[in-house]
């Protein structure tokens, strides 16, 4: 272990957070790691910063603790927030304030829990972090689970799946706009009534433009005459 050979050649460089218990003993608030590491390199006596910490007060400095390191599961530290919450009946405020971070962070780290359980679990385990869970989070409801696997079949990067989402939309723009103008073509009469006046738009501009209609099994057919260019 890394920080164990590390805590043996230069010894703890930051002390641990404990809290008295009420039953004399202290407990490990922040730095799990550091004391698992030391006791990896044979040493038992570590440097301690003794805190006067509520039972929230704990939890809070753990979870700020990870939050701030940044080595956490976005989906992991969203569970341990809902929990805080409600466990201790904390407003979105009142635990950004506890865990220094902004209450829009705290929001937006509470949405993931918008996903099922095996939703997180399976973004998580594929390495899915905050932004993609964002970027899918905007979409419908119906399209998130699609989403998610195609992200994790890619291997897309948030970026790379915002513009395959803006690229299929485009898409989708375009397929209604042509299924709106199959319908409008759809209506013979309305067909027809629109080339016969274009037909006359040309005549009275001294076009020599002739049109005809057939009809024949199953089919009419509709043939425009123009005069061969000079």
């Amino acid at each position: 272990m890394p920080l164990a050979k590390s805590i043996s050649m230069l010894g703890m460089q930051e002390p641990i957070t404990v809290r008295k218990r009420g039953d004399g003993c202290f407990e490990v608030v922040c730095g799990q790691r550091r004391v698992r590491a030391a006791r990896l390199a044979g040493i038992e006596v570590l440097p301690c910063f003794v805190a006067e910490l509520s039972d929230s007060g704990a939890y809070a400095a753990r979870l700020s603790s990870i939050i701030h390191s940044r080595s956490g599961d976005c989906f992991l530290i969203a569970e341990l927030i809902a929990c805080f919450c409600s466990s201790f009946r904390m407003s979105e405020q009142q635990a950004a304030i506890l865990l220094g971070i902004s209450r829009k962070r705290v929001a937006g780290l509470l949405r993931l829990m918008s996903f099922s359980s095996e939703q997180r679990e399976r973004m998580s385990s594929h390495r899915l972090n905050e932004r993609h869970a964002a970027v899918i989070l905007r979409q419908p409801l119906a399209e998130r689970e699609e989403l998610i696997d195609t992200a994790i079949k890619d291997e897309l990067s948030p970026r790379a799946l915002e513009q395959l989402i803006c690229t299929r939309a485009e898409e989708s723009k375009k397929r209604r706009s042509y299924l709106r103008r199959a319908a409008v073509l759809s209506d013979r009469r309305l067909f027809f009534n629109t080339v016969d006046k274009a037909v006359s738009i040309l005549r009275l501009a001294g076009v020599n433009v002739s049109s005809e209609k057939r009809s024949s099994e199953g089919f009419t057919e509709l043939l425009i005459r123009f005069p061969k260019e000079p």
